[in-house]
């Protein structure tokens, strides 16, 4: 799905993924930011990072990338102020990401 929302653009996904992992919150958005600025269509930011309720969850490399989201309005936190990092994301939660990313990267 991110690749296919990159179109044209040359990028490599260097992360091995097992195809019967669950899919996490925490995990697709760091390979969404990850990715997006590996190859160039998002910068790097310096962002402010925000509290996050449930932080001790989320894995510790993937902190940087999910506070970036946050800050560009890509995820959000739920009304108590958790991100909920375990939680298996749905493809349909997966596309809104992307959606927010592309605008995000044309901004």
């Amino acid at each position: 799905m991110i690749k296919d929302a990159l179109g044209s653009v040359e990028i490599s996904i260097d992360f091995k993924i097992d195809p019967n992992a669950k899919l996490t919150r925490d995990s697709f958005t760091y390979l969404l930011i990850h990715t997006y600025q590996s190859s160039g269509n998002l910068p790097m930011y310096k962002i402010k990072p925000v509290e996050i309720k449930d932080n001790d969850k989320i894995e510790f490399l993937h902190s940087g990338a999910i506070q970036t989201a946050i800050a560009l309005g890509i995820v959000e936190l739920d009304a108590e102020g958790n991100f909920l990092p375990q939680d298996e994301i749905k493809r349909a939660d997966a596309q809104a990401f992307i959606d927010k990313a592309l605008e995000a990267a044309k901004k």
